[in-house]
């Protein structure tokens, strides 16, 4: 009986009836600065292997909204959403890694993952990362060339902000262009 009632409701929900949309409400409760309400939502989600959910929760508690800030945790969300194939999550897991945000170990060869699969989860914003750490020849051998490369990919995708410009004014980039 339970199984079938079950398999209804999971019938129902895939048509978009009967459903709550956790996501949705976690991020309306966010907006009223409910977070109470917002980790609710959020937990229900992640409960059902939503990798928007693991990356919101992770930026709870990045953020220290409404908990007490804790980097452990949230790098913690962050891997999840990683390994759930959410871009932003591998994108955050690997700036805290870079940067050693809150007392994470430092580690630039995390960091490189991350980034590399950030971008093949679809984020262009990670090649100015990505550039930036061949350029400053952090986790990988200097390489001004691959570096122009990679910006010049974070361009063509209309990723043009300030930091892949300072990067590339930085190293003086412009004589790799082709």
């Amino acid at each position: 009986m339970v199984q079938t009632v079950s398999v209804l409701l999971a019938i129902l929900c895939s048509g978009g009836l009967f459903c709550v949309d956790y996501i949705k409400e976690g991020s309306r409760a966010m907006a009223e600065d409910r977070y109470d309400v917002a980790y609710m939502m959020y937990e229900k989600a992640a409960k059902q292997g939503n990798p928007d959910a693991y990356y919101n929760i992770g930026g709870m508690f990045f953020n220290g909204q409404g908990f007490k800030k804790d980097y452990d945790v949230a790098l913690k969300w962050f891997l999840k959403g990683s390994k759930a194939g959410h871009a932003r999550s591998s994108f955050m897991a690997a700036n805290m890694y870079e940067n050693a945000t809150g007392g994470v170990e430092q580690s630039y060869d995390k960091a490189l993952g991350l980034y590399e699969l950030s971008a093949e989860q679809g984020l262009k914003r990670s090649y100015c990362n990505l550039g930036r750490m061949y350029a400053e020849g952090w986790g990988v051998e200097k390489d001004l060339e691959k570096a122009a490369d990679l910006l010049l990919m974070a361009a063509k995708e209309k990723e043009k902000n300030k930091y892949c410009q300072a990067v590339w004014h930085k190293f003086k980039l412009d004589m790799y262009m082709n």
